[in-house]
């Protein structure tokens, strides 16, 4: 299993894959909010399951299942998922120092509560910074990067986040023969779902007060 998502489609409308209710990686740890915070599940709603397999050769019977904690209050945060994406670079053959940069705006406030990097066998490492929209910067996370130990890093408090803020992911991988875990050395590697393939994706969790 590479991965599991699950997001929500909407009564009558389509699904917002952006903004995910929960996601299972190779050594990640259940998601426990805070009280008073919570993710928002809309009456009507369906769940979407989103599976990815490795293939290895031999039949194999899925087990995944969801398990999910309901508020007994009403909650006073809600927490959506966003993430930053470049899903247009070549590393190429042979390189052990790759750089990846992607960064998006944040459109209004927020408080940063979550930090979780996305990459395949030839992730390095992965750094999260914001660019305040006074000039500011900001480191918010330097991990080295595992695939088989994908953790999410929570922050012990909310980071406040002002509207106009950017968020820059810069990620390196390691395509060279000293990477242990490398599939293939000899070849450019580009964005791709199998884990032979690679992906560059910076997810984050914000709260937002419940309207």
């Amino acid at each position: 299993m590479h991965h599991v998502l699950v997001a929500l489609q909407q009564p009558g409308g389509g699904i917002d894959e952006r903004s995910y209710v929960a996601v299972y990686v190779p050594g990640d740890t259940p998601s426990v909010y805070p009280k008073g915070y919570a993710k928002r599940l809309p009456k009507g709603a369906t769940l979407i399951f989103q599976l990815h397999y490795t293939p290895n050769g031999k039949e194999r019977r899925d087990r995944s299942s969801l398990a999910m904690v309901f508020a007994k209050e009403p909650p006073e945060f809600e927490v959506v998922t966003d993430s930053v994406i470049d899903d247009q670079f070549v590393i190429p053959a042979g390189a052990e120092n790759h750089e990846v940069r992607s960064q998006r705006s944040i459109d209004k406030d927020v408080g940063l509560v979550a930090l979780f990097p996305h990459m395949h066998k030839r992730g390095k490492d992965f750094r999260f910074v914001a660019h305040l929209p006074d000039g500011e910067e900001r480191e918010l996370l330097f991990a080295h990067y595992d695939f088989s130990w994908q953790e999410s890093y929570l922050l012990p408090d909310p980071l406040f986040l002002p509207a106009g803020t950017k968020i820059e992911c810069i990620g390196h991988f390691d395509n060279s023969k000293g990477n242990p875990n490398n599939p293939d050395p000899s070849v450019a590697v580009r964005w791709g779902p199998q884990t032979f393939e690679e992906m560059f994706i910076g997810y984050y969790d914000t709260v937002v007060p419940v309207e």
